[in-house]
């Protein structure tokens, strides 16, 4: 078998490259390119270096030629045979010569094709190698420079330096560098920015920091205001579970003041100012709360960037802020305050990303009044938001809580249209379930989680007319064909072979190893392999660009190869596509975004600790969309996204790890069966502590006890703590909303689809 013969120099030694000729015969065939890069492998690994070099390039000729005419690249083992290319380039001879400057014509333009790129990917869910493409734009600067091309080494080196995961330069990439000091004039420690700005994105915080800290000695003021800020930065991500060292601390003010003073880039000037900002009024700090040093950075940006990139954001914070204080103290001044910022972000006459909170948010703040007359003037912006954004992301919260004043006002007929339209257009939506929830259950329903019995039955009855999982692919894009190829053994085998390589090497990230380290170990191939098929699948789910096609690819993926992840990345990506309302009116949707994944591990789990399996089903789908491998730039791990720090800390509670080395604890997190079982433990733990309400849980896990804390004192202090609706519309951080809303929804849909 190919795929066989490709994986190892014994195997290569041992096959016989000509059988494999029929495959790579027709460039017009679905899986050309795939033969045509494992053949080329195999002559690689036999030696045949001649033959190697010419598929390698074929292949990337074929695809900088368009072949589908879709400008994705062909596949996304081009980005490999680019690699391989260029490693195999001879200037020694014309011919060489000549394959170099093919190289680097068509080389760069393709690292930007979808297919190609998609490769390089540092999302912890999709997995990717980024790795690969430092050492591609790293190949193209020295074979520029090499042919004497100085300027465009220098550049291409540049692009390298911006994406490169390695430490260290060549003689070459040094006599680069040398160049690009002496003669462009390029301060020597902006080679560490881009380093440290990279290392950052990929979570090498240690190495990062040592890249900033030398950038901010630079004598160059732009370069060191920027690494000032990237520090800042950094800071704030690893210290962010420990938000009281955030706190109006004096290294914030030491790192951004320079900064926000001399940065001639008015982008990072701006951006200095709302970091100051945010570090004065974080939850948790208690005493050191400075509302006045917040509103100082704040309204400094707005008087020196009236209509800066940032200066929304500033009104934006400054109305959201102010509407807090209201909330938390009750003073109507600070609401008066609010209501204003809120009209200046109305009228702002530069670039506006908050044309929907505008209207929406103080529509909560009247709201919250309670009286007649506010809740009067509520609906009213929540009226006016709809009629000048009826297809805004908040269209369905628009529709849900005009329905929700209406019934407050006592204005049934109202209330029962706003809230039957809501439930039409999204019946699987948080806000459809909630306004179903009222039409049954009237005002009541706002201090219930759990569905009541005639909602559950209603969204059982129509969960049950959905369609089920196509086992199928009707497509005939060359991507649809490519899998059926594919599907279920070569990719399937793929998928092992990359779980097995993530319990191997438990001590790092794929991305953190370097490629010679992958492909020692054997793990490259099935990794390409992998990864290239998952990019066909995407490609695959956009041709044609219909919910229907889109669902049937994620489906067929899911089911053939129980891949559930790369299903969860296809829908996930159709939603900012085609609209999550578009996805969810299809009928194969629920079977597809909610399978039966790790159905067994979730209910042993659940049963140990008496929960209900529906919670650690929808906690695994939302944190870590069923990938078991899951491994984040913050270091969380596994279906549940563990921090080995914290599981260090339940250990010394719980006593059940054998060893506490780094690599034990993450091979400990990427076994499913132990990672749900601790996952069940933990959250019978939080629900005893807060007597088994479901959303205080969701909010510390999420946000930490702090954050809970304090928001529950908000909720006391305006007589909210049973109004479920109002909590979760009020978190603070956007991102424990957003996990809160849709957890609480996926628990729902999975409880009237009777899952478990």
């Amino acid at each position: 078998m190919l795929v066989e013969a490709a994986s190892s120099d014994a195997n290569a030694r041992a096959a016989k490259p000509w059988r494999f000729w029929y495959l790579t015969w027709r460039s017009d065939t679905p899986s050309w390119p795939v033969a045509t890069f494992l053949t080329a492998e195999v002559y690689r690994l036999r030696g045949d270096l001649g033959k190697a070099r010419k598929m390698y390039r074929e292949l990337v000729v074929w695809a900088a030629a368009d072949p589908y005419h879709d400008k994705l690249g062909g596949a996304g083992l081009v980005a490999a045979a680019l690699l391989r290319w260029g490693q195999m380039v001879d200037l020694s001879s014309r011919s060489g010569a000549k394959d170099a400057e093919r190289l680097l014509l068509i080389g760069p333009p393709l690292l930007e094709a979808r297919l190609v790129s998609g490769m390089f990917t540092t999302d912890p869910i999709a997995v990717g190698l980024p790795q690969l493409e430092g050492e591609i734009r790293r190949l193209f600067a020295v074979v520029a420079w090499r042919m004497g091309r100085k300027e465009e080494a220098g550049n291409l080196f540049f692009s390298y330096l911006k994406v490169g995961t390695t430490s260290g330069h060549s003689r070459q990439e040094e006599e680069i560098l040398s160049y690009l000091v002496k003669e462009k004039g390029v301060a020597p420690e902006k080679v560490a920015l881009y380093r440290g700005e990279r290392l950052v994105v990929l979570g090498r915080y240690g190495a990062a920091a040592l890249e900033l800290a030398a950038a901010a000695k630079s004598k160059d003021l732009q370069v060191k205001v920027e690494a000032d800020l990237n520090r800042e930065k950094l800071r704030r991500i690893v210290l962010r579970h420990e938000p009281l060292k955030l706190c109006a601390d004096s290294e914030a003010v030491a790192l951004l003041t320079p900064a926000i003073q001399f940065a001639t880039d008015p982008d990072v000037s701006q951006e200095a100012s709302m970091l100051l900002a945010t570090t004065y009024v974080r939850e948790g700090c208690g005493a050191l709360y400075d509302f006045q040093g917040f509103k100082k950075a704040m309204t400094r940006l707005l008087k020196e960037h009236p209509r800066g990139e940032r200066a929304d954001d500033a009104l934006n914070r400054l109305a959201k802020e102010y509407l807090n204080l209201y909330w938390q103290h009750g003073n109507e001044d600070d609401f008066k305050k609010s209501m204003q910022y809120y009209d200046e972000l109305a009228q702002f006459p530069g670039d506006n990303h908050y044309r929907d909170s505008m209207r929406f948010m103080p529509a909560l703040g009247h709201y919250s009044h309670g009286d007649p007359r506010s809740l009067k003037k509520s609906l009213s912006l929540l009226q006016q938001l709809e009629k000048e954004r009826p297809s805004g992301p908040l269209h369905m919260a628009c529709l849900f809580w005009s329905g929700r004043v209406a019934e407050e006002l006592g204005d049934v007929d109202s209330a029962r249209a706003y809230f039957g339209h809501a439930m039409e257009e999204g019946p699987f939506n948080y806000y459809g379930i909630r306004a179903r929830m009222h039409l049954n259950e009237g005002g009541d329903a706002r201090r219930r989680l759990d569905l009541d019995h005639e909602t559950l039955a209603e969204l059982s009855s129509l969960a049950q007319a959905g369609a089920a999982v196509s086992t199928q692919l009707t497509g005939k894009a060359p991507y649809h064909l490519r899998l059926k190829d594919a599907v279920p053994a070569i990719y399937r085998s793929a998928l092992e072979r990359y779980y097995q390589t993530r319990r191997t090497f438990s001590r790092k990230r794929l991305c953190d190893m370097d490629m010679q380290e992958l492909e020692a170990s054997g793990a490259l191939m099935p990794v390409l392999l992998l990864l290239s098929y998952r990019l066909d699948a995407k490609a695959a789910a956009a041709a044609p660009m219909t919910a229907a096609n889109r669902i049937e690819v994620a489906g067929y993926i899911g089911a053939q190869t129980n891949d559930w992840s790369a299903a969860m990345d296809i829908l996930i990506e159709g939603k900012s596509l085609l609209g999550g309302r578009a996805l969810a009116k299809e009928p194969g949707w629920l079977a597809v975004a909610y399978p039966p994944a790790f159905k067994k591990s979730l209910l042993k789990a659940s049963s140990e600790y008496g929960l209900q399996p529906e919670l650690l089903y929808s906690i695994v789908r939302t944190e870590s969309a069923f990938n078991p491998a899951a491994w984040s730039e913050a270091g969380a791990v596994g279906l549940f996204q563990f921090l080995p720090s914290t599981l260090e800390q339940l250990d010394s509670e719980w006593h059940f790890l054998a060893q506490k080395d780094p690599a034990s604890l993450n091979l400990y997190l990427l076994d499913h069966r132990k990672c749900t079982s601790l996952g069940g433990r933990w959250m019978r733990k939080l629900l005893d502590k807060h007597d088994g309400n479901i959303l205080f849980v969701l909010i510390e896990h999420n946000a930490g006890e702090e954050s809970l804390e304090y928001w529950k004192q908000m909720w006391t202090k305006r007589r909210r703590l049973d109004d479920y609706e109002f909590m979760v519309e009020t978190i603070r951080f956007e991102e424990t909303r957003s996990f809160a809303r849709g957890l609480l929804t996926d628990y729902w849909i999975s409880t009237a689809l009777h899952l478990f």
